[in-house]
């Protein structure tokens, strides 16, 4: 049921690489060569005013730093030449970006992603802003139209099928992509073929994103207990490593490092470091903000914790990173007291994810507490088909079962749960 092009072209290769009896599955670039890794043309059209040229210029720069630290790509300003065009490499995307006036001073934003082979557009969205616009770091609206043009870039790369004989770190770019898109679908298989995919980029070229997005990884199958959570503690600590030492600037590194502290050692302090640094970096990233909403909720800063949450949220809407967000807002919320919206985004996070395991731990939890036995029993079955060792004892006494904050915060009043379990 493996439908990804990425992950089928690994597999027909690995296939044929065993068929060769070839001694290794990769062989890593040469760190002499410039690499070749899949190219966006950023366009920006806008009117000549002084105040929308300034805004250009920042959409330009954030659009590049989000773009260049979700997915391994090069960016460059358009329009181009013809001939630096026709030498571009194969599968280039473009960026569009409109801006213009509307009557009574509002901005109209416009993004699109198009294929500049076909000249088919893959995705687009439009804002209606209010001007002027000065800065973009405390602009929840245009920093989340950004993400989406990002996941927008990873969904067009995975879907792309380069040819037999493309660069070894442009394929690595491909699968490193399909991987980030896999892994937040939060499935089984796809949480298997996202490692798989992980672990072949990085033999080819060891860059310090793809480490992280394999440490991100280690920590969502840690808390899906998909495997062994020693093995995983130490493939992520040499992943994080590795990434920090070539990329300590990245928000995706930054906010992986701060995941992987905070899951494997229980390190508040430096998760918060790691996250607020990530942040700092590029306030676009949900991920960044959703490291630092966990580290400030383990560090007993329940209202910096809701505000970053809801600032996550707000920047992945529309996005694959929606029931995340969405689940973040739930715990940081009912933490905090507020127990119907816990129930409220803890639901909507189950919904859109129905095989993502922490919203059914505090579902469970959540409306035992408020009353809906009825509904808290039904979140125990679904819980316990996808995990046949369940049970409600172990979510509430068994310090090695992954929902701590559940216990820390004694959301879980213990009475109650006894009288749910089946």
């Amino acid at each position: 049921d493996v439908n990804d092009l990425a992950f089928r072209t690994w597999l027909r290769e690995m296939r044929g690489l065993r068929a060769e009896g070839a001694g290794t599955a990769a062989t890593p670039a040469s760190p002499d060569r410039r690499p070749v890794r899949p190219t966006l043309v950023v366009e920006i059209a806008s009117e000549p005013e002084l105040s929308h040229g300034f805004f250009s210029r920042l959409l330009y720069d954030q659009i590049a730093r989000s773009l260049t630290e979700s997915v391994d790509v090069d960016v460059v300003r358009g329009p181009l030449p013809i001939e630096q065009s026709l030498r571009l490499p194969e599968g280039a995307l473009s960026v569009q970006a409109h801006i213009a006036t509307l009557p009574g001073g509002s901005i109209w934003l416009r993004l699109s992603l198009e294929d500049m082979a076909r000249t088919a557009i893959r995705w687009s969205s439009t804002l209606k802003l209010p001007a002027p616009i000065v800065e973009l770091d405390d602009n929840p609206p245009v920093l989340g139209l950004i993400h989406r043009l990002v996941f927008a870039a990873i969904e067009a790369l995975s879907s792309y099928n380069p040819t037999r004989d493309c660069d070894g770190d442009y394929r690595a770019a491909i699968m490193a992509a399909s991987a980030f898109r896999r892994m937040f679908r939060l499935r089984h298989q796809d949480l298997e073929a996202s490692a798989a995919l992980l672990d072949h980029a990085i033999a080819i070229a060891p860059r310090g994103l793809y480490h992280a997005m394999r440490a991100q990884l280690s920590t969502i199958r840690a808390i899906e207990r998909q495997s062994c959570a020693a093995e995983l503690r130490e493939l992520s600590e040499a992943d994080i490593a590795a990434a920090l030492a070539s990329e300590p600037l990245n928000s995706s590194v930054l906010s992986a490092a701060a995941n992987t502290k905070l899951v494997f050692d229980n390190d508040v302090a430096s998760s918060l470091i790691l996250s607020r640094q990530g942040v700092r970096s590029n306030r676009s990233n949900p991920l960044a903000w959703w490291s630092l909403a966990n580290a400030a909720l383990y560090a007993g800063d329940h209202e910096a914790a809701y505000s970053a949450a809801v600032f996550a949220q707000q920047l992945a809407d529309s996005s694959s990173l929606k029931p995340w967000a969405d689940f973040q807002r739930s715990l940081t919320a009912a933490v905090h007291g507020r127990i119907d919206e816990g129930v409220a985004f803890a639901m909507s996070a189950h919904v859109l994810s129905p095989s993502f395991r922490p919203p059914l731990r505090y579902l469970i939890a959540l409306q035992a507490r408020s009353g809906a036995v009825t509904e808290s029993r039904d979140a125990v079955r679904k819980l316990g088909r996808l995990e046949v060792d369940f049970s409600v004892e172990r979510l509430i006494s068994d310090p090695a079962y992954p929902a701590s904050m559940l216990r820390r915060s004694r959301l879980a009043d213990a009475d109650i749960m006894k009288r749910i379990e089946l």
